[in-house]
């Protein structure tokens, strides 16, 4: 009998803190559909239309199966190594650890993660992607540094519905840096 584990996605994670956010490694990779979710999701930076999943069903399904325990030391986790790559500056890592936290932070908030597809997570989505395209990219990695650190500690209070929205953020603010971001010269 094989010790392999089935795998669980089709699709591997861009990062291995993003594959690590998930708690799942099968061989030594991870093989989850978040590198559809980051390059290939209808979210645009302003925000979504109710109906549009922010959070892509094999991320949800995941959290889901996982115990509400599980969810809460990973998240705790996931937390500081979010605040670890706004540090380093690994913009590209942040996007994926904070898509994967508004996920864990919904499923302990409402005891069940979803798409987040509702008409207040479009409206706030809108919102913070307003916000974020008015500042310049020193104010967001500024603000990006302090919404980071207070989704660490809304998470660590048990707020968890503010550490989603600081989640959905982090989230909106690191994917206008990465599509900012100067294309390398070839």
């Amino acid at each position: 009998m094989s010790s392999t584990p089935p795998q669980r996605f089709s699709h591997q994670l861009t990062s291995r803190k993003a594959q690590l956010a998930l708690g799942v490694i099968n061989g030594g990779r991870l093989r989850v559909a978040l590198s559809l979710a980051v390059s290939g999701m209808a979210l645009g930076i302003s925000g979504c239309a109710t109906g549009e999943a922010v959070i892509p069903s094999a991320i949800y399904e995941s959290v889901n199966t996982d115990g509400r325990e599980w969810t809460y030391d990973v998240s705790w986790q996931n937390t500081r190594a979010l605040n670890e790559e706004v540090r380093v500056g690994r913009i590209g890592e942040v996007r994926d650890l904070a898509l994967i936290l508004a996920s864990r932070m919904h499923r302990l908030e409402t005891g069940e993660a979803g798409p987040l597809r509702d008409r207040r997570t479009a409206n706030l989505l809108e919102n913070l992607g307003t916000a974020t395209q008015s500042r310049s990219v020193e104010e967001n990695l500024s603000r990006l540094k302090v919404a980071a650190q207070e989704l660490q500690d809304r998470f660590d209070a048990a707020e968890f519905a503010v550490a989603k929205e600081l989640a959905l953020e982090v989230l909106t603010i690191s994917r206008v840096l990465v599509d900012e971001a100067p294309s390398p010269v070839e």
